[in-house]
């Protein structure tokens, strides 16, 4: 990884692009850090990264000369350019400092043998927790990668990047919010509706996936009316998207209890005041609770769901039955309108659409949400 990203700095490097060239350097140094050293973001401090290379074998001189240049490079990216002779320095430094390290880290692992013979048998004994600190580290190095890739405009490399954080397992709202919108730089509409469908689908609160949802919609060719949705339950439905279930939960949990306070309150007051208050406050907390439980109901029970689909192929034909043989053909549907799956007979789904037009169509046509 530290080559990959000092092979890009080098790039801009011979094409005298100053400020790019130090803050993919100051990337290719801290990317280097954090993956040597399994850090979070929040620990990359400079009196930390010192410690711990110190810590890690490296020595105290490399570890000055390691934040000397991450201030070198923080310096560089806000100052006037210093020309191509300091760019080069700078670079073979980078280079020198970084395998430099990597060679005193593998000779001198840790100082003190016992503190090394403790950490091995530790490891020996839970081989689990050593590899979840690997897929830990690697999700890092991808979701890093995918956002550098992303702002270089390498919208395939960032795609790659994260949907192969998506293989290992893990996913997010933001995950899939930032998968679509590379996907959709790329003009694969289906996809990229596919991916602000899931974004939206653990987290119905998130602005950004909605936002761009609706814009990667009016690109989608076929224009499908709705069937108008009662008033109520649109309004609900509306203030139901404000929040994630989480916070409806924590919110439910907090009226529950105000509602049992109000009813100590009317039960325990000795004025008449004090009790009617509380009877009446104690009314309005259960209906507020009430109806925090039945919004965090109402995600759960939309992300439990999988009856949500996306066509995927450019031109599908949606058909009176499964099977090409004694079938009609009855519309055409293209790629990124999304579908309810109602039944599946082999290799076909029988469809629905907003409109209320049903059919059936191949699977390979369209992935569910």
């Amino acid at each position: 990884m530290a080559r990959k990203r000092l092979a890009q700095a080098g790039a801009f490097l011979k094409g005298n692009l100053y400020t790019a060239f130090y803050e993919e350097l100051h990337r290719a140094l801290l990317g280097f850090v954090s993956d040597k050293l399994n850090l979070d973001a929040a620990d990359m401090s400079k009196e930390n990264i010192s410690a711990r290379l110190v810590e890690s074998g490296a020595g105290e001189a490399l570890a000055a000369e390691f934040t000397g240049l991450l201030d070198a490079c923080e310096f560089a990216r806000y100052a006037p350019d210093a020309g191509h002779e300091a760019m080069n320095t700078h670079y073979e430094q980078a280079v020198s400092v970084i395998s430099a390290i990597d060679e005193h880290m593998k000779r001198n692992p840790r100082k003190g043998s016992g503190a090394a013979a403790a950490l091995l048998a530790l490891l020996l004994l839970l081989p689990a927790q050593r590899g979840a600190a690997q897929p830990a580290a690697s999700a890092d190095s991808l979701w890093t990668a995918g956002v550098a890739a992303y702002s270089d405009g390498d919208w395939a490399g960032a795609a790659r990047a994260w949907s192969d954080l998506r293989a290992l397992g893990l996913e997010s709202p933001q995950l899939y919010c930032n998968l679509g919108d590379a996907l959709f730089k790329q003009d694969d509409l289906a996809h990229a509706i596919l991916n602000y469908e899931r974004a939206l689908k653990l987290d119905p609160s998130y602005a950004d996936a909605r936002h761009n949802l609706a814009f990667a919609q009016t690109q989608v060719q076929d224009k499908i009316e709705s069937v108008p949705e009662f008033f109520l339950e649109a309004w609900g439905r509306k203030l139901c998207w404000l929040l994630p279930s989480d916070t409806w939960g924590v919110l439910f949990l907090v009226f529950l209890a105000l509602t049992l306070v109000c009813v100590l309150l009317f039960l325990l007051g000795r004025r008449v005041a004090v009790r009617r208050g509380g009877f009446i406050a104690g009314i309005a907390a259960l209906l507020l609770t009430l109806l925090c439980l039945d919004f965090a109901c109402w995600q759960r029970s939309d992300y439990r769901k999988a009856d949500g689909a996306i066509v995927t192929r450019p031109v599908a034909t949606v058909q009176s039955a499964p099977g090409r043989d004694s079938a009609k053909d009855l519309f055409v549907l293209h790629e990124g309108t999304k579908v309810k799956v109602l039944d599946s007979v082999g290799a076909w789904r029988n469809i629905e659409l907003a409109d209320g037009r049903q059919g059936w169509l191949s699977a390979e046509s369209l992935e569910v949400i």
